[in-house]
């Protein structure tokens, strides 16, 4: 059963497409776990609660993030890319 609705923005979703296809068949599992639970992070699923008030996520597969926000039933992924990208 899957709980949560998955989104991308736009941009996120060309980021997303723009990523070698073996990291992105990577995600796959671990986007179907965050539809169950965005929350909680799973074996092979590594989920960090970022700091500030948005209530913002990231999702790690290798060397690449995911940004993510949750609102009611949907997570919003905003932003996909290499972790230099990001930290």
């Amino acid at each position: 059963m899957v709980a949560y609705e998955i989104r991308f923005t736009s941009r996120a979703e060309r980021d997303f497409l723009h990523l070698p296809r073996q990291i992105q068949v990577r995600f796959v599992p671990a986007l179907r776990q965050l539809a169950e639970d965005p929350f909680r992070a799973r074996v092979g699923v590594d989920v960090k609660k970022l700091g500030g008030g948005e209530g913002e996520r990231r999702l790690r597969v290798g060397g690449y993030r995911l940004l993510y926000r949750v609102v009611e039933d949907v997570v919003e992924v905003f932003e996909v890319g290499p972790r230099g990208n990001f930290y």
